[in-house]
């Protein structure tokens, strides 16, 4: 049950900060964006190290297992998406990213050899019809024209996102979620601070103080996209990926759409249909049966 109120935890977190993440995007280069959220991330998780709050367990012997996990999340997920939500329409990139759930459970049978339970995949289809359904319906008019590369890369964050789900499944039996989300949150510091380095030599926007102090709305995007988000959210799917099968768990993903459209009209007055409802209650089925058709 935990590891399913978790599951229900991190999607519901997830599809809060995307209001977050579009709110410091208008101020903030991508890259800058993911620099600031998990050096904030890291040095939360440091300091609660360093008083006792919490204890983490790195050891030599851990390390093979864990460096494969933070490398395809945050830092090959997130680059890769970045870099194609430039390139695609956002309707577009919303519909491969809730190919994840589809993706993980391909893997998993293959790589954790765990049955290919045929009414999970059909759950998971009706879930994943919602969430197009969802995208479109709240797709505005976008102009951008997709490009070859923009969709390979949106591939490679779907890729990028099912191998972090086994990975860390597989990383489970080895060290617990807190020491995974604070090597997680440290790697992802360092990485994407780098690529925020090239970013400032190519466009020459580095990311300064004056900007928290000019946009006060800004250090509260921060705070919740590198606490929150990044240290709550990253502990839960890796506390639920440690208890449940890894397709399982990735299906809760695509309720963050649903959390997001909910989030949308209440806080930001965005339109609410019939369609939108229809479309939410099949997401909701689609994850209830995913869940239930599968003995984690």
């Amino acid at each position: 049950m935990k590891a399913h109120l978790a599951g229900l935890g991190f999607a519901s977190i997830f599809g809060v900060s995307f209001i977050f993440s579009k709110l410091a995007l208008s101020l903030l280069t991508p890259f800058g964006l993911l620099s600031l959220r998990f050096i904030i991330a890291f040095g939360v998780m440091h300091i609660l190290v360093s008083l006792k709050i919490i204890k983490i367990k790195i050891n030599p012997s851990m390390l093979r297992f864990a460096l494969p996990v933070v490398i395809a999340q945050p830092i090959l997920y997130f680059t890769f998406e970045n870099i194609g939500l430039s390139m695609v329409p956002s309707s577009l990139a919303g519909i491969m990213i809730a190919l994840i759930p589809l993706v993980t459970l391909f893997m998993a049978s293959i790589r954790l050899q765990q049955p290919l339970n045929l009414k999970q995949l059909l759950w998971m289809l009706l879930s994943f019809s919602g969430v197009i359904a969802l995208t479109l319906l709240n797709a505005s008019e976008d102009a951008t024209v997709s490009s070859l590369l923009g969709i390979l890369l949106m591939f490679g964050a779907v890729i990028s996102a099912g191998v972090f789900n086994i990975l860390s499944k597989e990383a489970s039996n080895h060290m617990d979620a807190l020491s995974l989300t604070y090597m997680m949150m440290g790697v992802g510091a360092l990485g994407f601070t780098c690529l925020h380095g090239f970013e400032v030599i190519t466009q020459s926007q580095p990311w300064n103080l004056e900007l928290l102090i000019k946009h006060p709305q800004l250090s509260y995007s921060l705070l919740y996209l590198g606490i929150v988000a990044s240290i709550g959210g990253f502990f839960l799917i890796n506390y639920a990926l440690g208890k449940l099968m890894s397709a399982t768990v990735s299906v809760y993903a695509n309720l963050a759409t649903v959390v997001s459209i909910i989030v949308g009209v209440v806080l930001l007055s965005e339109p609410f249909s019939l369609w939108h409802a229809l479309s939410a209650v099949a997401v909701i089925l689609g994850v209830r049966g995913s869940v239930l058709s599968v003995k984690s």
